[in-house]
């Protein structure tokens, strides 16, 4: 009887190691591109397999040495049904507990690995974006020197103002233009040292008061003026750059041009071009004043029907207060403007008062890991109820089997009784301990009672003994009982 469970165990085990290993081998290649992760995850995966493993050959020996472990209704005796099967409850609450613990070591171990690894991407990200955007200030910056240079300009620029000639004013409309595709400035802006506008090429645009405070700056102080990155009445994102223009002979300026750029059209999309796919990652170029974040481009995660915020209070986004307030690269974790517990890394631009940040959910870094959490759970789960359910079979084979035996065993018991029943010389009979009548008895008993099987089966002992002997008999009765 004993090797037909031992056998099934093995064939089980061997089931669930194979499966173990494939499965789970296949979600660690799935889910961890690291060589360090993927390591510590198959040792947790061999971990969790040798807990299988000694927990089975446990079983194994047990049964082996006794198998009331499986059969214990034959010492439980049948009024108690359910005694094996509390006895196999602690086993079974073992057995739940490898799923949810596999779940919080894999949690436990790798989680803060992730972090570390999502930290490390969120700041070599913030360094690249604010590379991006320096190298494209450095640029534009270039682009106002080489202009201010250009004494072609500035002779052609000097000879309208004292001839006002139409060709002449076409050809140095002409080399805005030139200027203002090359380099995609939205518009080109030429004005005398009056602040008088001459030539207005691109969008018409009213300048701001920032702007406008530059110009006489940049006339006085014969150098390129720029304003900060800044977000205009309409809530567009811009940057002037004023160049005075000044000829050789002559020192001062003779007039100013305003390259404005429109942010949106370059710079914008690249601090929020995400290098990869996530639903919650996010950059921004925020600026902290006072109790006030303003963000030069729009947050990600507002619904269509909300306003693109531009500006949000600093216990709004914490994260952003926390970023805006220092003047050193760093990483913290924190809570954004959606209340969500987020990775954020910063960096301030350089030249500028504005600052990077980058930022993913929480919730999103650990999603890998949670995903195989579940599915290790899965198959820790179905692994379970494999060898509950065959333990369960096993059981109720054994109880079947042993119910057989006890069948067989009382047959054999009532085949000897009927036997030593049934003997011609010895009057025999099984009474009531209650009621004291006959429940069974012998042809002989009727013959030397003298009464028929019928008339036997309808009386008891007492009404068939003398009276004289009843009393005794009763005390002897009842000191048996």
């Amino acid at each position: 009887m004993m090797n037909r469970p031992a056998w099934l165990i093995v064939l089980l085990y061997a089931a669930f190691s194979t499966l173990w290993l494939v499965a789970f081998g296949y979600l660690i290649s799935l889910t961890f591109d690291d060589p360090v992760l993927r390591g510590r995850a198959s040792l947790i995966k061999e971990l969790i397999l040798v807990a299988v493993s000694v927990g089975l050959l446990y079983l194994l020996l047990k049964l082996q040495r006794d198998p009331t472990v499986i059969t214990g209704i034959a010492d439980a005796s049948t009024d108690t049904p359910h005694f094996q099967l509390i006895r196999l409850m602690p086993m079974c609450a073992a057995l739940a507990l490898v799923a949810p613990l596999a779940g919080f070591g894999i949690v436990k171990l790798h989680g803060p690995q992730v972090e570390r690894d999502a930290y490390a991407d969120l700041q070599t990200i913030v360094d690249f974006k604010a590379g991006q955007i320096e190298l494209w200030l450095a640029e534009r910056r270039g682009d106002a020197e080489a202009l201010m240079v250009s004494q072609g300009l500035v002779e052609g620029v000097a000879r309208l103002r004292q001839r006002g000639d139409e060709h002449l004013r076409e050809r140095i409309r002409k080399r805005l233009d030139a200027v203002r595709k090359a380099y995609s400035y939205e518009s080109v802006l030429l004005f005398d040292a009056e602040g008088q506008p001459l030539l207005m090429r691109g969008e018409q645009n009213k300048l701001s008061e920032i702007t406008k405070a530059l110009l006489p700056i940049a006339l006085q102080a014969k150098q390129l003026q720029s304003t900060d990155l800044f977000l205009d009445e309409h809530g567009k994102a811009r940057l002037d750059i004023v160049v005075p223009l000044a000829p050789v002979t002559s020192k001062d300026p003779i007039a100013v041009v305003v390259l404005r750029a429109n942010l949106e059209q370059f710079l914008i999309p690249l601090i929020e071009k995400w290098p990869g796919s996530s639903p919650s990652a996010e950059t921004l170029l925020i600026h902290r004043q006072g109790e006030t974040i303003t963000y030069l481009n729009n947050l990600r995660h507002l619904t269509s029907s909300e306003p693109r915020h531009h500006s949000l209070a600093a216990d709004q986004d914490l994260s952003a207060a926390t970023a805006g307030r220092e003047t050193a690269p760093g990483m913290m974790q924190e809570t954004d403007y959606r209340g969500a517990p987020v990775l954020v890394a910063y960096r301030p631009v350089a030249g500028t008062s504005w600052r990077v940040l980058t930022k993913i959910d929480r919730d999103d870094i650990l999603a890998p890991l949670w995903t195989l959490v579940f599915w290790v759970s899965l198959v820790i789960f179905f692994a379970i109820a494999a060898v509950s359910l065959a333990v369960l079979l096993l059981w109720r084979q054994q109880r079947r089997a042993h119910q057989l035996a006890m069948l067989v065993r009382t047959a054999e018991q009532d085949r000897l009784l009927k036997y030593f029943y049934e003997l011609p010389f010895i009057g025999m009979a099984i009474t009531s301990p209650d009621t004291k009548r006959w429940l069974r008895f012998n042809d002989r008993l009727c013959e030397i009672l003298g009464y028929s099987r019928e008339e036997l089966a309808v009386k008891n002992w007492v009404e068939v003994t003398h009276p004289e002997d009843i009393g005794k008999d009763i005390v002897e009765f009842e000191r048996i009982m």
